[in-house]
């Protein structure tokens, strides 16, 4: 039985043993903690038993390199800047000397660390750079590290491509609670923030940025917890210029087509101006698709519906254009014709322009609900009622008939 039960008993040493290593602790603390011995002063808190240990902190990005909608992750070069005090570690800063500089497998041997990392990360996403300790004679222990790091966020796409997206960095302590560790924000403004060149040359151009701490509860675990929260606003022009503009120009052909003359040499021009711009419109509404996104996760966004009222007034242009020209030359109701004709001039325009003005006065996606059900109903009642009206003047036998 003992020697079946060895093999499993190793096993279980190493795990500890690597675990350990990896959260910061050394394998004579491990040691120690086995043997029941009294924990020394680098493992416990500067505060123990009392108050919790205030942790200022500062995140600084230097750069950053990507954005994965579809992923979900956005990844910066960062600096990370923790401060707290600890009187016993006055000791250490040599006497001809006014600080000290500790590599960081050093600092974790003579003193006490907080071990503050970000929360957020994606799975294998924190690559530390380099990372050091300062120590003063007032006490005071400032740990700075640089870290390329990826972060899980989710983005909101709906007011694509007015959408403005907030990129959080989170850290708290992988150890303490919030009864232990207060993260409390670095007031210096050198300290936190974003290069404003970090967005040159990109989608997106810098709104703001912000530092905040705030305490949260799951459960057991209580956490206090920082985040440098990034606003950017995606720089729209670009699309406007390739999708929105195109798109209108091709809605206002298609109006064009209602002012072309009542003659058959003119019949093929008629139909063909409309069947191209709805064409047109399709193909623009395929290109808007392809650029959004992750629209898999984000359903409908505010570019879909201006695409689907383009190409929906685009088609019904098609069909009443092919209605007037059954009236002529099947029905015979060339009088009737002029009169949808005529009509056409005015609503076309008129459904039109105050779909857009819905769309474009919700560009912010706020209400992107609301205003998907109002764009939806008005061109379904307005465009079917009208069909409906001119279907049954088409098939009324009072309409006067011409050769």
């Amino acid at each position: 039985m003992t020697t079946q039960l060895f093999p499993l008993l190793l096993a279980v040493a190493v795990v500890r043993l690597v675990s350990a290593e990896a959260s910061g602790h050394s394998l004579e603390r491990v040691a120690r903690h086995a043997a029941g011995q009294v924990p020394t002063a680098r493992e416990l808190r500067p505060g123990q038993g009392q108050l919790p240990d205030q942790v200022r902190f500062g995140l600084f990005v230097k750069n950053a390199y990507s954005i994965d909608f579809a992923g979900g992750e956005f990844t910066v070069d960062l600096v990370q800047t923790t401060q707290w005090s600890d009187p016993r570690v006055v000791s250490l800063v040599p006497p001809s000397d006014v600080n000290i500089t500790f590599p960081i497998e050093r600092a974790i041997e003579l003193m006490w660390l907080p071990e503050i990392t970000i929360t957020n990360r994606a799975i294998s996403g924190s690559e530390v750079i380099s990372s050091a300790v300062f120590v003063d004679r007032s006490g005071t222990v400032s740990k700075v590290e640089r870290r390329m790091a990826t972060m899980k966020v989710l983005f909101r796409v709906g007011s694509f491509p007015f959408d403005t997206q907030q990129l959080p960095i989170k850290v708290a302590s992988s150890t303490y609670m919030s009864n232990e560790v207060l993260l409390v924000p670095f007031e210096d403004p050198t300290l936190f923030g974003i290069k404003a060149s970090c967005f040159k040359g990109k989608d997106f151009f810098l709104v703001s940025s912000s530092l905040t701490s705030f305490t949260e509860q799951d459960a057991s675990m209580s956490k206090s917890r920082g985040m440098l929260t990034i606003t950017i606003q995606r720089d729209s022009i670009k699309y406007i210029q390739t999708i929105c503009v195109p798109s209108i120009l091709v809605l206002l052909v298609s109006w064009t087509v209602v002012y072309l003359p009542f003659h058959t040499a003119f019949l093929v021009p008629r139909v063909a101006t409309a069947l191209v711009t709805t064409l047109c419109a399709l193909s623009l509404q395929i290109k808007s698709a392809s650029v959004v996104p992750s629209k898999s996760k984000a359903g409908i966004c505010w570019i879909d519906l201006f695409q689907e009222a383009c190409v929906v007034v685009n088609f019904m242009g098609l069909v009443y254009n092919i209605m007037i020209e059954v009236s002529i030359y099947s029905l015979g109701k060339q009088e009737l014709a002029r009169k949808i004709n005529l009509e056409l001039k005015y609503i076309l325009p008129l459904v039109s322009f105050t779909t857009m003005g819905v769309l474009f006065l919700r560009t912010d996606g706020s209400q992107l609900h609301a205003t998907k059900l109002m764009s939806r109903c008005f061109l379904f009642l307005t465009l079917t009622c009208y069909t409906f009206w001119s279907l049954v003047r088409l098939s009324s036998k009072d309409e006067n008939k011409r050769a």
